[in-house]
């Protein structure tokens, strides 16, 4: 039987319903306390008590797959082995620290890349999905981006906790909100919702924008206070909507039916415009618009650096292709020979991409310039999965350092 998590929301639809059904936010805590991995050139923890030791297996049956790291600056890839089998690995701070999903303890886990367990984040709840059925789990753990705090969102209680995870802090907020954190924390972009006679969530009271811990408006709640509503019909169009260095949002606006001329004697057909979104980037916090898209169908619209997109969807009649890049300026890029775009990660201020040159083989830091593999990674003996073993890429802020991990394991 295959345990799969699926948590990359990539599909502006797919947060839509989320934000819609059951909605969580988190706020800043104060009086972190100390505890942090001092920053560096490179990723050494901290000096704490380890949970298990490098290449000690955590009990279960699945052995541990591939994760590989990646040194942007130096040009080098090496396996980690941290004693467990984790998957969809994500950076907490500045290339020190991950956190990810231990699929034999069922647990999300802070850990140092040296092995040494940082803190227990979150448990799985049991699985309520039939055997061989795929299901979404009811937690879902999101860095914040600021060095050091995970948001746990709950999406059967409603609940969320953003927890420290070096001092252990914790803080449950109860609004019913869905959004992600600036990189410093401070603002959330997302959509709140009220609540109707009987406590369940209204969608049709939900607020989309940008809130604010800072209390500006008056209210005391955290985050309960809304610094920039967005325009109509708008909302944030990823799990990531905001640029690595916080100073861009990326918001969706779904595609409006076409005018239809009437047809004598025949009903209106229905608009399927729910695949259609139509993309625009904003300055924060000038809020002023920088760059609009034109409808992408079936595809998607992610960051790729500070300053660049990654647009999949419909082929570009100009670039001949429909996977490709696009500046903030507006000028369009098509992605080197074997670089579809279908699992590749993109950190173009950098110039660089990650990805499989042999899909399901390996996983390699690529020159965008050339196609070319600088250093790499290859399958290991553990590698079952189908999805490759550069499935799921989590980049620095700064595009320093570089996780890949798959998101499915047998």
């Amino acid at each position: 039987m295959a345990l799969r998590i699926a948590l990359r929301l990539r599909h502006p639809a797919c947060l839509a319903s989320l934000a819609s059904a059951t909605l969580a936010a988190a706020t800043a805590l104060s009086g972190c306390g100390d505890g942090r991995p001092a920053s560096g050139s490179s990723p050494a923890a901290d000096q704490r008590s380890p949970a298990v030791s490098p290449g000690q297996p955590t009990p279960g049956h699945i052995p541990p797959g591939t994760i590989a790291l990646f040194d942007i600056e130096a040009g080098a890839a090496r396996k980690l082995d941290l004693g467990r089998s984790l998957i969809r690995a994500d950076w907490i701070d500045d290339g020190k620290t991950l956190l990810a999903l231990d699929v034999n303890t069922r647990a999300y886990v802070a850990i140092s890349v040296d092995g040494m367990l940082v803190r227990v984040v979150a448990k799985l709840p049991p699985a309520t999905a039939a055997p061989g059925e795929e299901s979404l789990p009811s937690i879902q753990l999101v860095p914040v981006r600021d060095g050091r705090r995970v948001a746990v969102f709950d999406w059967k209680s409603l609940a969320v906790d953003l927890i420290d995870v070096f001092s252990g802090a914790s803080e449950r907020i109860a609004e019913n909100t869905f959004g992600a954190f600036s990189p410093d924390g401070e603002y959330l972009a997302g959509a709140i919702a009220g609540t109707d006679a009987s406590g369940s969530v209204d969608p049709s009271t939900s607020v989309s924008g940008v809130f604010s811990d800072r209390g500006t408006c008056g209210d005391a709640r955290p985050f309960a206070c809304i610094e920039w509503q967005f325009p109509q019909d708008e909302r944030v169009s990823s799990r990531e909507p905001w640029s690595p260095d916080g100073r861009h949002l990326l918001l969706a606006r779904r595609a409006k039916c076409p005018d239809q001329a009437p047809v004598p004697g025949a009903s209106p057909g229905p608009c399927t415009t729910d695949t259609r979104y139509t993309h625009e980037v904003y300055n924060w916090p000038e809020r002023s618009l920088v760059l609009t898209l034109p409808p992408v169908e079936l595809g998607e619209v992610r960051w790729a650096g500070n300053g660049e997109l990654f647009v999949r969807g419909a082929r570009d009649p100009d670039l001949g292709v429909s996977a490709y890049l696009v500046s903030l300026d507006g000028k369009r890029s098509p992605l080197p020979d074997g670089l579809t775009g279908c699992c590749a990660s993109f950190f173009a201020d950098r110039g660089y991409a990650i990805d499989s040159v042999t899909p399901g083989e390996d996983c390699s830091l690529i020159d965008l310039a050339s196609g070319s593999a600088i250093a790499g990674v290859p399958r290991g003996a553990a590698d079952t999965n189908d999805t490759g073993i550069c499935q799921y890429v989590s980049w620095t802020p700064d595009g320093r350092w570089a996780l890949a991990t798959g998101v499915s394991t047998p």
